[in-house]
């Protein structure tokens, strides 16, 4: 994506990127359920339309392909919610007892969820005796940011909702004016990606994620430095998995003033806390406690859970801290290494999560969803020069141009 090939390297590059942007769709449709009546003409239209925005050039083509593609990905995933109904999982009951609580006055992390799975499938889930009195004894398992994002959805009729708009914005921002082709292919592979409907239609809340994380590496991209501040201090605070991502900050200090900087923390304070001081072991216990206390998933899709599926080895301390550990260090790592951009920033956050999904005891398709969205964002902004957005300030406090020492690529 950041290189630009010629002869027969760019038509093997072409070619599988049109092979991604055909068969993508269909895996998602597969991995929703849809009907197959309902699939094939979905997949054949959706084929068609991805591969046109995806090599459109002529003027005014290279902007609209990519539109329609996307109002028809908003479209088909709205069809796709109402045909395939409430999904087998927790987290869409998780979206929906929590908006409801916060919207009736309650606290959302001192209430108890709703059960949706069999003894079976409690006691693989969950473990022995996790219920109790047949309901989730943890309020909504997830920060305050993701909360909120679902409120216009639920409001809509579906929480769900909230993730199709989301998702549709964020590829339109990635697409921008459409003249870089780089980042009109990444728009369009946004859509196309294996699982994307998938993901909208489980509720998972990663398409939530993403779309912050562009928002956040767009701002600093296009020299937006206070709108990136706040974007960056929600992005930290909306999924626990961020704690690793911390170092990465550093890529940014070129960019940082001491107004920016508060004005991060205050958006990370002001989405965090207010939820916390209502009841701070209630909080505790449902974001945190949640995540440390349920067992080691043996259908999670990481190298820890392999590793001690085939060597064995007990579900210990040692393991939960082995995630962050690892993530800390590669994103220290990374960033010191990194370029001092949006791109370098973009790039240290997802190759930490990336290490921290893969030792961690519970790891699923949304988080490689995450990544996977994360490192296209990455490609689109990774040689956008400084340009605006190297702006420091001068002894007297006026906006004055900084120079900045540019650290060795991180990629080849």
């Amino acid at each position: 994506m950041t290189k630009q090939q010629v002869g027969p390297p760019r038509l093997v590059e072409r070619g599988l990127i049109d092979l991604l942007l055909v068969l993508g769709p269909l895996g998602a449709l597969v991995l929703a359920r849809t009907p197959a009546a309902l699939a094939v003409p979905i997949w054949i239209v959706s084929s068609f339309l991805f591969v046109w925005a995806g090599r459109a050039r002529k003027a005014g083509a290279e902007w609209l392909a990519p539109v329609v593609a996307i109002v028809w990905f908003a479209f088909v995933s709205v069809v796709i919610l109402r045909v395939t109904g409430v999904p087998h999982i927790d987290v869409y009951q998780y979206l929906n007892d929590g908006v409801r609580a916060q919207l009736h006055g309650e606290n959302p992390f001192a209430i108890t969820m709703t059960n949706v799975y069999s003894a079976a499938e409690n006691a693989e889930n969950y473990g022995p005796g996790f219920l109790v009195d047949g309901r989730v004894p943890f309020g909504f398992p997830y920060p305050p940011v993701l909360l909120i994002l679902a409120v216009p959805g639920y409001l809509l009729g579906d929480a769900r909702y909230t993730s199709v708009l989301l998702a549709s914005l964020t590829a339109l921002a990635v697409l921008g004016r459409g003249r870089d082709p780089r980042r009109r292919l990444a728009s369009v592979m946004l859509l196309a990606a294996p699982g994307t409907w998938w993901v909208i239609s489980q509720a998972w809340t990663e398409v939530g994620v993403v779309a912050l994380f562009g928002a956040a590496a767009f701002a600093v991209a296009r020299g937006k430095l206070v709108l990136a501040a706040a974007l960056v201090g929600a992005l930290l605070v909306s999924k626990q998995y961020f704690i690793v991502a911390l170092p990465a900050l550093w890529t940014l200090r070129p960019y940082a003033t001491r107004a920016r900087v508060v004005v991060m923390t205050a958006t990370a304070t002001i989405l965090t806390v207010p939820w916390f001081l209502a009841s701070p072991q209630a909080f505790i216990h449902s974001v945190v406690e949640f995540q440390t206390l349920t067992p080691m998933r043996f259908d999670s899709l990481g190298l820890l859970v392999e590793v001690v599926k085939s060597v064995g080895g007990a579900d210990s301390g040692a393991f939960r801290a082995l995630p962050i550990v690892v993530g800390l260090g590669v994103a220290t790592a990374a960033a010191v290494r990194a370029p001092q951009r949006a791109g370098g920033f973009a790039a240290a956050t997802c190759l930490s999560v990336l290490v921290a999904m893969l030792m961690a005891k519970q790891v699923f398709f949304n988080y490689y969803y995450f990544i996977a969205c994360g490192l296209l964002i990455t490609a689109a902004v990774w040689d956008r020069p400084p340009g605006a957005a190297e702006i420091g300030t001068n002894e007297n406090g006026h906006s004055a141009p900084t120079t900045t020492k540019v650290s060795p690529s991180l990629l080849p």
